[in-house]
């Protein structure tokens, strides 16, 4: 489901979210770890043009850190749902531990982070992922959609020996 934020709302609010996006991937660049030569391959098949600027960071449970505006704002935005294992920082991810070894998952953040690229930067990426959510629903947002379409590909296409 869609939720309502007028456009003046979110432009009050929207700074607020691109800081903490930006304090979140920067914790992760500098205290994550660089990718395996395996998930650097699935990075390239992504479409990613810098895969050496990822860094994972293992986790033990996924929480909205840090700004208490956007930990007020979580459950609204459905930022972290029963089902998330990992969420995406520009080149950033914080993964949970115990989903270290699936594939699926890292290819789906991997989207998001050639999403990140191709907008132009984080701040333009996290502008058009929150309006995606807020206007379609997380389900239905087009950026999920994409990563979910691409990661089926690319996982299908690995089941029949293909390369992407």
């Amino acid at each position: 489901m869609a939720l309502f934020v007028d456009t003046k709302m979110l432009a009050t609010i929207m700074p607020h979210i691109q800081c903490w996006f930006a304090d979140e991937q920067r914790s992760i660049l500098d205290s994550g770890v660089p990718l395996s030569a395996a998930q650097t391959q699935d990075a390239c098949l992504v479409g990613i043009r810098r895969p050496e600027q990822i860094r994972l960071q293992l986790v033990d449970q996924l929480r909205v850190h840090g700004a208490r505006l956007m930990r007020k704002l979580a459950p609204d935005l459905k930022l972290i749902r029963p089902n998330t294992v990992a969420m995406t920082f520009g080149y950033g991810i914080y993964l949970l531990r115990e989903h270290q070894d699936d594939r699926a998952a890292l290819v789906h953040h991997f989207v998001h982070v050639a999403q990140m690229e191709k907008l132009g930067g984080v701040n333009e990426y996290i502008d058009v992922y929150i309006r995606n959510c807020i206007s379609f629903g997380y389900a239905n947002a087009p950026l999920e959609i994409q990563a979910r379409a691409v990661t089926a590909r690319i996982l299908k296409n690995a089941r029949r020996g293909h390369v992407a």
